[in-house]
């Protein structure tokens, strides 16, 4: 069996009484299996810890400081608590400074997506039909189309430029032209403004029938307007149509302009110089 030896101390003086408590119960006092000192309850102070300057309901006598902006040094009697600031961010609206810190952005709206899993976040704002217009180009026809056979559906295909008078200006990507089939650069609601200059040939009575026709399919194309021109012999016409045009596929949503007289040799007119027949497309905006 184990042995407890009690040992004197040759330098000092002084006696140590070990003293029992007025119990009538037997008590056990448990030794560590370690090398080291015991420490004695009385003497030992509690910390009264306080909350925004009210106590806890109990005195402690260990603080353990957690989170990720907490440090905790010192290796005297004095510790010292480190607790970070929160930097914060600072949010500008077109360069200039919010009057206060955040450290929550929350972005709202259809339109918006906030993406990134490091620690930079990047916000798109994608254009809308709030966004603006980003796409809006004129074009003309730069020779006269001559009707070939009476009463027929003809269609006018060359001839297609992107005007160049004086002063024109245009935005974003604009229509490509094939044979003249327009496609357009991207889907969206598209504005179209169309004006046709006609002159028939003979006949007592006459008629031109200037149409805009339109595919959604990339194969059969509708006439959704038309400008109808009709009066005796040798008339001359010069008019104007607008339509609205949802380009949801830019594969298959597609337009080309027809042509039908009454008798063959009558002219749609056109110019390279200045616009006679031609229509301006504006993307008004998301489909």
């Amino acid at each position: 069996m184990s042995n407890v030896r009690i040992q004197g101390n040759a330098s000092g003086t002084g006696t140590i009484t070990l003293q029992a408590p007025n119990t009538n119960t037997d008590r056990t006092i448990n030794l560590p299996d370690v090398d080291g000192n015991l420490g004695l309850t009385t003497g030992v102070t509690s910390i009264t810890i306080q909350n925004e300057g009210s106590a806890l309901t109990t005195a402690g006598e260990v603080l353990n400081f957690v989170g990720s902006g907490v440090t905790a040094s010192g290796t005297g009697t004095t510790k010292t608590i480190s607790i970070a600031a929160g930097g914060g961010v600072t949010v500008q609206e077109e360069g200039s400074s919010l009057s206060t810190v955040a450290d929550t952005l929350n972005f709202v709206g259809s339109n918006v997506t906030a993406s990134g899993t490091g620690t930079t976040k990047t916000i798109t704002i994608s254009g809308g039909s709030g966004g603006g217009i980003t796409m809006a180009e004129s074009w003309r026809l730069t020779a006269d189309h001559e009707q070939a056979t009476n009463i027929v559906q003809e269609y006018v295909t060359s001839n297609w430029e992107v005007s160049d008078s004086t002063g024109y200006g245009s935005l974003g990507t604009g229509l490509t032209e094939s044979s003249g089939v327009f496609s357009f650069p991207s889907t969206g609601i598209y504005f179209i403004h169309v004006q046709g200059e006609v002159t028939d040939n003979g006949g007592s009575w006459t008629y031109a029938e200037f149409s805009l026709q339109v595919t959604t399919n990339n194969s059969t194309y509708t006439a959704v307007n038309f400008l109808d021109s009709r009066g005796s012999r040798y008339e001359h016409f010069h008019n104007g149509m607008s339509s609205m045009i949802d380009v949801t596929d830019t594969s298959n949503v597609k337009f080309k302009f027809g042509l039908k007289m009454r008798y063959a040799g009558g002219r749609l007119h056109g110019d390279t110089d200045k616009t006679r027949t031609g229509f301006t497309v504006i993307r008004l905006g998301d489909t």
